[in-house]
């Protein structure tokens, strides 16, 4: 039983090792695999989790263990769990720099890659528990996770400080002067240039590098 696992598991990995090659070769390109991804995240996927949870011994059929059920639970629990101190953790941070850490840390997607190889050595069972663990997991990547990272980018300092008095336009992520420690500048909103951005001067000249309460501070090129 052991050998069928393993030769199913270097299977996984020639289909994996070939499409590596495809893609050194020029056979396929970068919008060929997010076209497969986007059809595997809304069709594939869920036509998985449908099966695995209206089969025997399904969600839907009342099979479910209850050690199979606390993983649900502990996907849940993860998931408060990491929300909870990414929002501590991201408190006082540029709305931009936020948004993008938000994306990066909440949620586990790896589904769609970690599935073949879950039923490649636990069969069936294995599918039911991971398709448990990644529901709750994957309302949390694709809804909680796009929700902070669209409310985060809709704050209306983005839109309203890009265009300066001076005519000129600036790029990139901000600090509010009230919580970063700085007082406004020449009767500026209390935002201040503050990390990575390009300032684009009415005069054409541009400077893109870092940023240090509306000063430039650090590596750039102006």
């Amino acid at each position: 039983m052991e050998s069928a696992a393993f030769a199913r598991v270097g299977g996984m990995f020639a289909l994996v090792g070939a499409g590596f090659a495809a893609r050194k070769l020029g056979i396929l390109n970068r919008a060929d695999g997010a076209a497969v991804l986007r059809f595997g995240v809304k069709f594939t996927l869920p036509a998985v989790l449908l099966l695995t949870f209206s089969a025997p011994g399904g969600a839907l059929s009342g099979g479910l263990s209850p050690q199979t059920l606390a993983m649900a639970g502990a996907a849940v629990l993860y998931a408060a769990i990491t929300v909870v101190a990414a929002r501590a953790a991201l408190k006082g941070r540029a709305s931009r720099e936020k948004a993008t850490l938000y994306g990066v840390l909440l949620g586990v997607n790896v589904s769609n890659f970690s599935y073949p190889f879950v039923r490649a050595i636990w069969g069936d069972a294995g599918i039911k528990a991971a398709a448990v663990f990644d529901v709750p997991n994957a309302l949390v990547t694709f809804g909680l996770v796009y929700a902070l990272y669209t409310q985060c980018l809709a704050r209306p300092q983005y839109a309203a400080l890009r265009k300066h008095g001076d005519g000129g336009l600036y790029d990139g992520q901000w600090v509010d002067s009230a919580k970063g420690g700085g007082a406004p500048v020449g009767g500026a909103p209390p935002y201040h240039k503050h990390g990575s951005g390009v300032y684009a001067y009415p005069n054409s000249a541009r400077y893109e590098g870092e940023w240090r309460q509306n000063t430039k501070h650090g590596h750039g090129v102006y």
